[in-house]
């Protein structure tokens, strides 16, 4: 085997060490952990993404059981009310359903 020959196979063999350690790493990153309820937490605020330029933010009071959401206009930089909710009112039962308790 040729010495130019041997240094390509050791290279190479160093670049998929190199390669296997960082997917190990990445693999080994601690999860995501979702916000704790009941640990002094009032609100929980949620984003999504409408389309390209635009986002929304929707923010849960759990103190006054209302939701508010707001519109994020990325290419014009504004933020703008768009709704209100009172969860409160939303959830209240009137009256019983078939199968539900």
């Amino acid at each position: 085997m040729s010495r130019i020959r041997r240094i390509v196979i050791v290279a190479l063999a160093c670049i998929n060490l190199a390669l296997l350690s960082a997917v190990v790493l990445v693999a080994s990153a601690p999860p995501a952990e979702a916000q704790v309820i009941g640990a002094g937490v009032d609100y929980l605020v949620v984003t999504a993404r409408l389309s390209e330029d635009q986002s929304a933010i929707y923010v849960v009071d759990l103190a006054k059981q209302a939701m508010a959401v707001w519109d994020f206009d990325k290419t014009a930089k504004k933020l703008r009310t768009v709704d209100g909710r009172s969860l409160a009112n939303d959830f209240r039962v009137r009256g019983r359903r078939p199968g539900m308790p």
